[in-house]
C-alpha cells in the first residue's frame, strides 16, 4: 500500500526537515515534491538536497511538472509563456491565452530539458500532472470556448481533415485534441525512460464540466509504452451542488475506471485525494473518497496537499489541522486493511 503527500511552497531544508518528520507521522510513503519553472530557475540544488532528505527518511519521490507553460495543474506562473507569445494556445477567434501550444515544437524542446533537469534531482518517479488543452473553467471564460486555435493547430488540422478548423469545438476537433495530446506524449514519455526512472501520468477525471482537454480516451493514453502508472484525480469540491452529484459514487466510478484501463495495459493505478479547500463540516467527504477508493482497489493513494494547504491561502482548508490529520488516520486504516 503506497500513501503520499504533495509538497510545495516551501524550499528551506530546516524547515523541510520538521515537516519530513510531521509527514512520516501522518503515514505517507512517498512525497510528490512539486517542480515548477522558477524551482529550475532558482533552486535547482535545493531540489536535490530536498530529494536526498526524502529517500534518508525512507520515503520514495515522485516529481510533477507544476503549472509549466500553463498546460499543467498547478498554482504557478510560467516564464516559458512570458517570453514565447508565438508559442501560445488561441482562443477559437484568436485571442491568445496564458497556455503554451501542446504543438509548439519550441515548447516540447523546453520540456524535454524541464524533465531532464527533474530527472537529475535523483527522483524515483517523474508525474505528468493533468496535461491539458485550455481549460475554459480554469482560465475564467464561458463554457463552450475552445482552445487551441492558432496557427499551428490550424495548419494541423487541415492537414489531417482536409478542412478549415471550425470556431465552434466539435467531434472532430475532439478528436484532433486527441491525437495531438498522444503526439506530445509520444514525444517527451522516452525522455523519462532514458533516465531510467518510473513515468506516470495524471488524467483529468470525468465530469470536469463541458468537453474535455485531450485526455478524455484513456485507454489510447494508458496504452503508450514509455508510461509506467496510470491516475487520476477525482477532485470533489468544485462539483459540489450540482443536481445528482454525489462524492462516493464519482470516486468510485473514475477509480473503478482507471484501475480498469490500467490493468488492461499492464499498468501501474493510483488515486488522488483532496486534502485542500475542504470546507468546515464537510471534511467528512476525504473519507468516503479515501475508503471508497480503497474499497475498489485503489493501492497507491495520494492527496493533495500538505498539511491541508494551510501556507496558502488559496487552497487552504478550513480546517487545515483537523483535515491532515483525518488523512493521516485514514492511511493508518488502509494501511493496516491491506496486511
Amino acid at each position: 500500500m503506497e500513501t503520499g503527500i504533495s509538497y510545495f511552497g516551501n524550499r528551506m531544508q530546516k524547515h523541510f526537515a520538521k515537516d519530513l518528520l510531521d509527514i512520516k507521522k501522518h503515514n505517507c510513503t512517498f512525497i510528490l515534491h512539486t517542480c515548477s519553472e522558477a524551482d529550475q530557475a532558482y533552486y535547482g540544488g535545493t531540489l536535490k538536497e530536498l530529494v536526498k532528505m526524502t529517500h534518508d527518511a525512507g520515503l520514495k519521490v515522485q516529481m510533477n511538472s507544476w503549472a509549466v507553460g500553463g498546460t499543467f495543474g498547478g498554482e504557478e506562473y510560467s516564464y516559458f509563456v512570458m517570453k514565447n507569445s508565438s508559442e501560445l494556445q488561441e482562443l477559437a477567434g484568436g485571442r491568445r491565452l496564458p497556455a503554451a501550444c501542446l504543438n509548439s515544437k519550441k515548447y516540447r524542446l523546453f520540456l524535454k530539458g524541464f524533465i531532464e533537469n527533474c530527472l537529475s534531482y535523483g527522483i524515483d518517479s517523474f508525474f505528468w500532472d493533468e496535461p491539458h488543452f485550455y481549460l475554459p473553467w480554469n482560465i475564467g471564460d464561458k463554457p463552450g470556448d475552445y482552445g487551441c486555435w492558432c496557427p499551428k493547430c490550424k495548419k494541423l488540422y487541415r492537414q489531417m481533415y482536409k478542412k478549415t478548423m471550425p470556431l465552434k469545438n466539435d467531434a472532430s476537433v475532439v478528436a484532433f485534441r486527441e491525437k495531438c495530446m498522444l503526439s506530445f506524449l509520444k514525444e517527451l514519455a522516452p525522455v523519462i525512460k532514458k533516465g531510467k526512472k518510473e513515468n506516470g501520468i495524471c488524467v483529468l477525471p470525468s465530469l470536469m464540466g463541458e468537453g474535455h482537454a485531450g485526455t478524455d480516451d484513456w485507454e489510447k493514453i494508458a496504452s503508450l509504452k514509455d508510461i509506467d502508472v496510470f491516475v487520476t484525480d477525482p477532485y470533489w469540491t468544485m462539483h459540489l451542488g450540482k443536481p445528482g452529484f454525489e462524492v462516493e459514487s464519482f470516486v468510485k466510478e473514475n477509480t473503478a475506471r482507471l484501475i480498469a484501463t490500467a490493468e488492461k495495459f499492464n499498468k501501474k493505478s493510483g488515486i488522488w485525494v483532496q486534502c485542500y479547500r475542504l470546507k468546515k463540516g464537510e471534511e467528512h467527504y476525504l473519507a468516503t473518497a479515501v475508503r471508497t477508493a480503497f474499497a475498489t482497489g485503489a493501492r497507491s493513494i495520494g492527496a493533495w496537499g500538505y498539511g491541508g494547504a494551510e501556507h496558502m491561502s488559496y487552497l487552504k482548508c478550513d480546517r487545515p489541522k483537523y483535515s491532515w490529520d483525518l488523512l493521516g488516520e485514514l492511511y493508518k486504516e488502509c494501511q493496516k486493511k491491506d496486511n
